[in-house]
């Protein structure tokens, strides 16, 4: 076990040394100031004799005199035979000591990983040596706060205890020994994959906080997993560095030229801005944002493919919280809800598998995400619906039948925690409940359904899904297909983007806000209503690249809006060299 390790200079006969060395020079010094001290406290007369060379030689002899009487005193021999009594009789416990007790740090146990197969097969038992070994060096070298205890450690425990080990009885083993965090993990053949099971478990959630579960073919994947889970764990310890946020091009008139610069420049009412990240070596395709724990500050979602990061924006920029993923999803969309009015947020989330679309919703605490209920063949999505309450609710479609766009939908309600199955309601034929809306809107505030079809067309609808208006001349969203397996096999469905009903113009009245792409560039454009039309309102410049996703919402935590855009920027070969995102957030003014 590593040990805090005591400075040398506690050291009790060190100290004593130190001071019979250095106590004669301190004397001297001490009575050369006193005696320069009264010399030049002495009156001397204002005449040139009185700074001649003879003088001041002849004061200097007295000095040294003084100061060869004052080493003699008696009371300074005394003084030293004093302090030095002092430090032999005291007692060595009186000064601080290293008393090995780690009761006052946190600890933190790694179990060494364990190969549980009954086909022992050479490279996997190399593999595992190497993991412990790779796991034990990471750990160390990261010099985090914590105490490192391994299974040598653990006097109280036999060796049988930790040869059959599973998941259950390592956590038991931690509780156990009252540590704070524990590392440990698994490697099994299992119908001819690998599948590398790695986790930390933490004492204050009393859950797995880190969780890698990964099946491979070649044997050769495995280090790259161990990176991954090494990598997730670290974060875990140290966190992630905040990303900051600093001013981009200022607003000079109500609209925007073109910098040449990748920047989403808008020009809507009352906004200053804007606030910009970094750009960021990923493409971040869906945001949303909300107070997922309950503290009264906004947490913000960003959804990439390959999982979602939680953050929060303080002090100037976003602070990472947590990142989740399982492979092999793909993730589509993050929605945060509070689905049981307890005003705490839920995360909704739709991701993609080999066998289909599926979604969860998830509770978030501790920096670690929970999944409540998992939905397979389902795009979950929450609504403002009339006939079931002025609050938004929990809505389903099933996506593995021939009757997607058939505008059924179920219905959820959140019982006892868990969301329930409670009936069904109909809506628009024609819905892709991810590019979906409802609400009032305009000055009349007439609640609407919005739906972007298939072909990207902006329809409007009303309670009773009657046909109100189209945009034909108009195609709305990016270009994103998701390739849903059905009973009569795979189907490309078309899924634009965010239908936003908000108020960003500062008239009181709800708008229509939605993307537009142009040629290889992008636009935000908001709509309004009128009677039985859509009329514009204001739009964004063109940008190049995509707005991925948009939201109004208070990104800053503030108290005030912001228009939050992800702008992806694909670079010249996007498959070999991938994309870059930047996050942009205007603030709205009352």
């Amino acid at each position: 076990m590593r040990k805090f390790q005591k400075p040398i200079f506690l050291n009790h006969n060190i100290l004593i040394s130190l001071f019979i060395f250095l106590f004669p020079g301190f004397t001297y010094l001490w009575h050369k100031h006193c005696i320069l001290s009264r010399a030049r406290k002495e009156s001397f007369p204002p005449t040139p004799t009185a700074v001649s060379v003879g003088f001041f030689l002849g004061r200097k002899k007295a000095c040294y005199k003084t100061m060869s009487f004052g080493l003699n005193k008696p009371h300074c021999i005394s003084l030293l035979v004093l302090v030095l009594t002092f430090l032999l009789v005291i007692p060595n416990h009186a000064l601080p000591q290293d008393s090995g007790d780690d009761s006052h740090s946190k600890s933190l146990l790694i179990l060494p990983f364990r190969f549980n197969s009954e086909v022992n097969i050479s490279e996997l038992v190399s593999f595992i040596d190497h993991a412990n070994k790779t796991v034990k060096q990471t750990i160390e070298s990261l010099g985090s706060d914590y105490q490192i205890k391994t299974e040598k450690d653990l006097k109280a425990e036999p060796p049988e205890a930790f040869s059959k080990m599973d998941d259950n009885q390592a956590i038991e083993i931690a509780r156990k020994n009252d540590v704070d965090l524990a590392i440990f993990g698994f490697l099994t053949v299992e119908d001819g994959q690998y599948r590398f099971r790695g986790y930390m478990w933490a004492k204050s959630s009393d859950r797995c906080v880190v969780t890698t579960d990964i099946r491979v073919e070649n044997i050769h994947a495995l280090p790259g997993i161990l990176q991954t889970f090494l990598a997730a764990s670290a974060r875990r310890l140290h966190g992630t560095a905040k990303l900051p946020f600093y001013r981009g091009d200022s607003q000079t008139s109500g609209a925007f030229q073109q910098t040449g610069r990748p920047s989403a420049l808008v020009s809507i009412p009352k906004n200053t801005g804007p606030w910009r990240s970094p750009e960021m070596p990923l493409a971040i395709s869906s945001i949303d944002i909300g107070d997922l724990d309950g503290d009264g500050k906004n947490e913000t979602v960003f959804v990439d493919d390959s999982g979602i990061t939680i953050s929060r924006f303080e002090s100037g920029g976003l602070r990472p919280l947590t990142r989740y993923s399982q492979l092999p999803a793909i993730y589509i969309s993050a929605e945060a809800q509070d689905l049981d009015g307890d005003g705490i947020a839920e995360l909704i989330l739709c991701y993609q598998l080999p066998q289909g679309l599926e979604s969860c919703v998830m509770s978030y605490k501790n920096m670690s995400l929970t999944v409540l209920k998992r939905f397979p063949n389902i795009v979950l999505k929450s609504n403002v619906e009339p006939s079931l309450g002025d609050k938004p609710v929990l809505l389903g479609q099933k996506v593995d039948t021939d009757e997607i766009f058939s505008g059924n939908m179920i219905y959820y309600q959140m019982r006892e925690g868990l969301p329930e199955e409670v009936g069904s309601i109909r809506l628009p034929a024609g819905t892709f409940l991810l590019s979906y809306a409802s609400g009032f809107i305009g000055a009349k505030k007439e609640f609407l359904r919005l739906i972007l079809s298939q072909d990207q067309r902006l329809m409007a609808f009303d309670a009773e899904n009657r046909l109100l208006a189209i945009r034909q001349d108009r195609i709305y969203g990016i270009n994103r297909r998701l390739r849903i397996a059905t009973k009569s096999g795979f189907k490309n469905v078309a899924f634009p983007g965010r239908i936003l009903i908000s108020r960003s113009s500062g008239d009181g009245f709800n708008e229509l806000l939605l993307v537009k792409q142009v040629d290889s560039a992008c636009l935000v454009e908001a709509l309004g209503w009128e009677g039985d039309k859509f009329v514009d309102k204001w739009k964004t410049v063109t940008s190049q690249g995509i707005i991925a996703d948009f939201l109004i919402r208070d990104f800053k935590n503030e108290g005030s809006d912001s228009l939050v855009l992800i702008q992806v920027n694909p670079l010249l070969f996007p498959n070999l060299t991938g994309f870059k995102s930047v996050v942009f957030a205007y603030d709205i003014l009352p």
